[in-house]
């Protein structure tokens, strides 16, 4: 008798390995076909997406320090703000990035130095 089990537990321990490859094998079929051609398609609309959100929040940043749109100051602020962004973020499309940088936008001095309250911190 003890063989009788131990033939049945053999054959459903095949049948279950069996079923967990062809689904292996199957999900590996749908994703050859189906996913893999459209990678570079899902990355580009993600890095669109991406791009257009950290416009949108480096946006609101410099109109919270009351820099109205189209002024000197307002693009001097878009442009400390994009440097920041790329030497923080890690690369290849990391979902992990920095999109508001604790840097003040304002002006430079004539030695080129930043004029904020944050100048202090990063001494």
């Amino acid at each position: 008798m003890p063989e009788l089990w131990m033939l049945i537990i053999r054959r459903a321990c095949f049948e279950i390995n069996v079923a967990l490859w062809s689904g292996l094998i199957a999900a590996l079929c749908i994703f050859g076909l189906v996913i893999a051609p459209n990678i570079r398609n899902y990355q580009a609309a993600y890095e669109a997406e991406s791009a257009a959100e950290i416009s949108s929040e480096n946006d609101l940043y410099c109109r919270r320090w009351h820099f109205p749109p189209g002024t000197d100051a307002y693009r001097s602020c878009l442009d400390d703000l994009h440097p920041a962004l790329y030497k923080s973020a890690p690369k290849a499309g990391s979902k992990f990035t920095i999109r508001s940088p604790r840097r003040i936008c304002g002006s430079r001095t004539e030695a080129g130095e930043r004029v904020g309250s944050h100048d202090a911190e990063r001494q």
